[in-house]
């Protein structure tokens, strides 16, 4: 199931039709599972001895665990795939090694190998992906043939970069929808279709446009786009689908992805250059009208300048996010909050350009407080709450014996919640860490007071 509930009716009369003992060798993968959980719940009552495979991005998951877990119960297992355990690791580590997909580093020896992983990636799979593409010799014949494609069809490129935009943003196109973001017919030509160098970067089959990964989408806007198109050309193709959006809604995600600092951070090059870049990104978008009155760009500009530093400058975007949330009936800032009480945490920390460090530190309880009580934004408020043993190493010194104890006792707050955390919840490293962090931070204050 890939979200798109046409014919679903004749998937039930197919698993109908089957067999208790076919029913046990069935396994169904749901695409977007929080979309489709209420369908998904039926599936599983109607369907007791069938497997479901739900699968989520992570982004989504971490904002709506209460409904899922609410419309499935706890009787689920949550495995986070984009970050590595030690087994999952070790088992990547051998499957790379068997396949030859360590490249330069395919000699080293096993502890090595792992090393690379928990340090170098730090567990996480996208990162370990992302190189593999890197060390293939697909990866090397496709980065010299995206060099050459300008002379070959006009706006052709342009089209090249943006399905591979839409990929790495989690969206799959049509032929159809590409055409009509660019301004461009030059896919629909049977030539362009069967093109040996554009074949090596899509798999073009009944009016789908399918890309080999977002990895691989990822790992060459990276690696072989410029930096300046990237920072000119992404917010065009952002402009772009807002304006489609008022009549086609499935452009609403990938323009909420583009727009994220994660999306743009991860595909530009590491150099001294790179503030710049990031800076003169929102610009653009802001330059095309799509960020002026949306609170959420205001929030990815935010963190942007969270970044590097730049607090100042991420202190006055929270604030034109703030004033449009409130003239947006039923806006619900929660992500604006949650981000917020991490920058108060954060810039109170780590510079000295504030001296209001126990009325921050309030502020910042107070949004997470009420986020843990509410239980509806999942992971997001145990994150910020990690911060609470950094800011009170840098500023506990700084506070009178009545402010020392509403802090340690705020920590005490936040710990009661956390065990009242749902299940799903309680299972994650965020909730782990945020226990951990809480507790120590209160043995740091009571040594004080």
């Amino acid at each position: 199931m890939d979200g798109d509930l046409d014919g679903f009716a004749d998937d039930l009369d197919f698993l109908s039709s089957l067999t208790s003992d076919d029913h046990k060798k069935t396994v169904i993968f749901v695409e977007g599972g929080i979309a489709l959980a209420t369908e998904l719940r039926g599936l599983i009552e109607r369907f007791p001895l069938i497997s479901f495979v739900a699968t989520q991005r992570s982004a989504v998951l971490q904002t709506r665990m209460t409904s899922l877990s609410n419309t499935l119960g706890d009787d689920f297992d949550l495995i986070d795939i984009s970050v590595l355990s030690s087994s999952e690791a070790d088992r990547l580590n051998e499957l790379l090694y068997e396949n030859g997909l360590w490249g330069d580093r395919q000699g080293l020896k096993f502890l090595e190998r792992s090393r690379l992983l928990t340090r170098r990636y730090k567990g996480s799979l996208a990162s370990v992906l992302l190189d593999v593409c890197k060390s293939t010799d697909i990866f090397s014949r496709v980065s010299r043939l995206f060099d050459g494609i300008d002379g070959r069809v006009s706006g052709l490129r342009k089209s090249v970069v943006t399905a591979l935009s839409l990929a790495y943003a989690g969206s799959n196109l049509t032929v159809s929808q590409l055409s009509e973001i660019v301004g461009s017919d030059v896919f629909k030509l049977s030539s362009t279709q069967t093109n040996e160098v554009i074949r090596e970067f899509f798999d073009i089959s009944r009016n789908r446009i399918s890309v080999r990964s977002p990895a691989f989408a990822q790992a060459v806007l990276k690696d072989s786009v410029s930096d300046s198109t990237l920072v000119s050309e992404l917010p065009w193709i952002i402009a772009r689908l807002d304006r489609l959006c008022l009549d086609i809604r499935a452009y609403e995600e990938p323009v909420k992805q583009m727009m994220r600092f994660g999306f743009i951070e991860r595909i530009l090059a590491d150099d001294n250059q790179k503030e710049a870049k990031l800076v003169s990104y929102f610009e653009n978008i802001r330059s095309t009208g799509v960020g002026v009155s949306n609170p959420q760009f205001w929030l990815q500009y935010a963190i942007a300048c969270m970044s590097f530093k730049k607090y100042e400058d991420a202190g006055f975007h929270f604030t034109t996010a703030f004033g449009l949330t409130k003239n947006r009936g039923g806006y619900d800032p929660y992500q604006i909050e949650n981000t917020y009480a991490r920058f108060l945490l954060e810039s109170r920390s780590r510079t000295d350009k504030w001296d209001d460090y126990y009325d921050a530190f309030m502020s910042a309880h107070e949004i997470l407080s009420k986020q843990m009580s509410s239980v509806r934004e999942g992971y997001y408020p145990y994150r910020v709450a990690r911060l609470y043993l950094e800011f009170v190493d840098a500023r506990i010194g700084s506070m009178d014996k009545a402010q020392k104890r509403q802090v340690f006792d705020s920590c005490g707050r936040l710990l009661v919640l956390a065990d009242k955390a749902p299940p799903v919840v309680r299972r994650s490293k965020y909730w782990r860490e945020s226990k951990e962090a809480l507790n120590a931070t209160r043995d740091v204050i009571s040594e004080l007071i």
